[in-house]
């Protein structure tokens, strides 16, 4: 088994692009709602350079029905330099 070791000091979640994955929606959290479970399934990993990225089918489930669920969604943790908004409360991530 690969393992990889992603520091959220150095690396930001971004959705990768170029390519097509599909999210269907068939309702809402509202606040009555008292259990929400999130399903992942990884389908690959993997690493080019300092850029780790992942491919994965999900749904979030509301009191065991699912709804919001989604097919071949990608993310890739990028190394990045955080910089400070003027308010010093927020951080802006920028691509190192």
């Amino acid at each position: 088994m690969t393992t990889f070791s992603i520091d959220p000091a150095t690396h930001a979640p971004m959705v990768t692009s170029g390519q097509s994955h599909e999210w269907i929606y068939r309702g809402q959290i509202i606040p009555s709602n008292r259990v929400i479970t999130l399903h992942t399934h990884i389908r690959e990993v993997s690493q080019t350079g300092d850029t780790v990225a992942a491919t994965a089918d999900g749904a979030l489930c509301v009191e065991g029905r699912a709804i919001y669920e989604m097919k071949r969604f990608g993310l890739a943790f990028m190394p990045v330099k955080k910089e400070r908004n003027k308010d010093h409360r927020t951080r802006i991530f920028v691509p190192a």
